[in-house]
C-alpha cells in the first residue's frame, strides 16, 4: 500500500511538468514552422531562392534562432522588393560562424540570390546584356575574380539608380573579398 501511494503521489507532482513540458515543445515545435511563412510575394521570386533560404533557415534550428530570424528577413525583404536589405540580412549571415553543412547551404543560396538581384536589376538594360550574361556566369562558376570584372563593367557601362549602385558595390565588395580569400586559399 505504501508504494502504490508514493507512486500515485508522485504521478499526481509528476503529471503537470509532463503536460507543461509538452505543451512547450509543442509551441516552439509550431512556431518553428510559421517562423518561415512569409507574406505573399509581390514579386516573381523564383521558387529555388524560396525553398533555398527556407532551407538554410531550418538548418538553424531552435539554437540559432537569430540566424533563422535573418533569414526569414532576407526573405521577406526579397518578396517585398527590397533588394538592398535582402543583401544587407545576407551579409549579416555570411558574417555569422556557420558549420560546413549550413556554409556549404548559405553559399548555395547566396549565388541563387545573387543571380536572381541581378537579372531582376539589370535585365531591362538591353545594352548590357553582354556583361550580366557574363556577370551570371562568373557568380554560378564560383569565378569570385570574373563577378567583380563583369560587375565593374555594370557599373562603367551605364548610369546606374542609386539602388543599383548600392547593389553593384554591396556585390563587387563581396566578391572582391571572395576572391582574395580564395587566392589566399591556393597559395
Amino acid at each position: 500500500y505504501c508504494g502504490m501511494k508514493t507512486v500515485l503521489t508522485l504521478l499526481v507532482l509528476i503529471t503537470p511538468v509532463v503536460a507543461r513540458a509538452q505543451f512547450s515543445a509543442a509551441d516552439l515545435q509550431k512556431s518553428a514552422g510559421s517562423f518561415l511563412e512569409t507574406k505573399a510575394a509581390d514579386v516573381n521570386v523564383p521558387p529555388a531562392v524560396i525553398n533555398g533560404v527556407k532551407q538554410l533557415a531550418a538548418s538553424f534550428g531552435f539554437s540559432q534562432l537569430d540566424l533563422a530570424k535573418l533569414a526569414k528577413d532576407a526573405l521577406t525583404a526579397l518578396n517585398g522588393g527590397e533588394d538592398i536589405a535582402a543583401l544587407h540580412a545576407f551579409e549579416k549571415l555570411g558574417a555569422a560562424k556557420l558549420n560546413a553543412t549550413q556554409l556549404s547551404a548559405f553559399n548555395d543560396v547566396k549565388t541563387l540570390v545573387d543571380v536572381y538581384l541581378l537579372q531582376r536589376n539589370f535585365s531591362g538594360v538591353p545594352e548590357m546584356a553582354g556583361p550580366l550574361g557574363s556577370a551570371v556566369m562568373a557568380v554560378k562558376s564560383g569565378n569570385y575574380a570574373g563577378v567583380v570584372t563583369q560587375l565593374q563593367s555594370l557599373a562603367n557601362g551605364l548610369k546606374p539608380t542609386d539602388d543599383q549602385k548600392v547593389l553593384l558595390t554591396s556585390l563587387t565588395d563581396q566578391y572582391k573579398e571572395w576572391a582574395k580569400s580564395a587566392e589566399e586559399t591556393e597559395s
